[in-house]
Formats: C-alpha cells, sequence, structure tokens
C-alpha cells in the first residue's frame, strides 16, 4: 500500500514539475516571439497581448513585466503621447517587486515618475530621488546612473 501511495505521489509532482516547465519555456518562446520578429510582422498591441500571456503563463519572471512596459512605452511613442500612462508605471513596478535588485528598473521606475509628472510634489521628488539612488547604489560603477542620480539630485535637492 505504502509503495503505491509513493509512486502516485511521485507521478503527481512529477506532473506538476512538467507543468511548471512547460508553461516556462511557453511563456519564455511568447517573449521572444514578440521581440525577435521581422518588423511589420506583429503589430504593437499583439505584440502587448503575447505579452500578457507570457505573464500570465509565469507571473514570477520580472523580465516578462519588464519587456510589457517597453512595448507599452512603443505604444506611447507611436501614438505621439509625451506623458506615459499608469500601465507603464504598474508594469515596471511589478518588476521590481520580483526582482528589487536589478538596477535598470529602479532607473526606469524614477524616470516614468519624473516624466508621469513634470512638476512633482516634494513626495514624488523624494521617491524619484530614492529610486534613482536604489538604482546607484545597485550599480556603483555606472556612469550613466550616477550622472542621471546627480543630475535629479541637483534638480529637486535633498
Amino acid at each position: 500500500m505504502t509503495t503505491r501511495t509513493t509512486k502516485f505521489i511521485i507521478i503527481i509532482f512529477s506532473v506538476a514539475f512538467a507543468a511548471v516547465i512547460l508553461s516556462t519555456l511557453t511563456a519564455d518562446r511568447l517573449t521572444a516571439l514578440s521581440f525577435r520578429t521581422k518588423p511589420g510582422t506583429f503589430t504593437l498591441e499583439s505584440r502587448l497581448r503575447l505579452m500578457d500571456y507570457a505573464i500570465k503563463l509565469d507571473p514570477l519572471n520580472a523580465e516578462c513585466h519588464f519587456k510589457k512596459f517597453k512595448i507599452l512605452q512603443e505604444i506611447r511613442i507611436e501614438k505621439g503621447i509625451k506623458k506615459p500612462h499608469k500601465t507603464e508605471l504598474y508594469a515596471i513596478k511589478d518588476a521590481i517587486d520580483l526582482r528589487p535588485l536589478w538596477p535598470k528598473y529602479h532607473l526606469y521606475y524614477g524616470l516614468v515618475l519624473e516624466k508621469m509628472n513634470p512638476r512633482p510634489n516634494i513626495m514624488t521628488q523624494k521617491l524619484i530621488l530614492s529610486q534613482l539612488k536604489i538604482a546607484t547604489e545597485l550599480k556603483p560603477y555606472s556612469d550613466l546612473y550616477r550622472e542621471k542620480y546627480l543630475n535629479y539630485l541637483e534638480k529637486y535637492g535633498d
């Protein structure tokens, strides 16, 4: 009886593991498909749909959220809209929540916050500066990150 139960448990875990691997690989392929195609193959909206499917299949992949953020930026730029929409902010925030030690996410989050609020209030200024500071501390050898942080530090003060 115990060997039958043990075999059943092993089979259940094997099937569950296979499902997780399959969904992760499918999400990776959808992400690759939405970014590695010839120009004109997919519209930006269809690429965004592919990324949404990829996120549904692998919700813990921060890079999927970041790539969704990049597609949302492309859509905004194509439409000629200067101010980012909240969906861009949410996408990059999701990436930060999943991978808080990746500096590029903090950098983009700070820059999007600043772009959304051309004249930010004190709290938003502090949030922008804190995100840029985190990005600079996580990647101290980057001149770009340090330069961005110092520019905004000069602009908003401390």
